[in-house]
């Protein structure tokens, strides 16, 4: 049995129809916006006083950068990462890095939201762990962090890559 087509238009068009069922739009994302759990709440973060001066790129001046309670950055699948989160992203040369998320720096005249995400910058070592036969993420020496623009190819690490170790 199915229903009709005036009661399936009816559902799908009627938004009062569709909360009372617990019915949710779907969101859009953008790959690359930051959101803030409150905006309002955001503080203004000198350049000098972020963990991004110390990557060695030199932003324009004229930009503001603000840091909020839990921001987090949607990712080029949809995945909101939140600081702490395992990523591989690309530089603005174009190299693949994995990295720790430690910084995320809204622009606050950004209308999509866009900033720059600070990764702790990782290696994948050619040796396998010696009890868990996996391979090993070390910390990169020469180049320990690096900053990534929000809007560049970001994503999670998948599930299929969970058998790293981070050493």
């Amino acid at each position: 049995m199915q229903a009709s087509d005036a009661v399936t238009n009816i559902l799908q068009d009627v938004p009062i129809i569709q909360r009372h069922l617990g019915w949710v739009p779907k969101s859009e994302f953008h790959c690359g916006q930051i959101t803030l759990k409150s905006q309002v709440k955001a503080t203004q973060i000198h350049w000098k006083d972020s963990e991004a001066a110390t990557t060695g790129i030199i932003p324009p001046e004229h930009i503001e950068w603000l840091q909020g309670n839990s921001p987090k950055v949607i990712t080029q699948t949809g995945d909101p990462c939140a600081i702490g989160s395992w990523v591989f992203a690309r530089t603005e040369d174009n190299h693949q890095v994995i990295g720790h998320i430690i910084e995320i720096l809204l622009w606050s005249s950004s209308r999509l939201g866009h900033g720059i995400v600070v990764l702790e910058q990782f290696q994948l070592g050619a040796d396998l762990h010696e009890d868990f036969e996996c391979p090993i993420l070390r910390q990169e020496t020469l180049q320990p962090m690096v900053t990534v623009k929000s809007n560049v190819w970001l994503t999670p690490r998948s599930h299929s890559d969970s058998e790293l170790c981070s050493q």
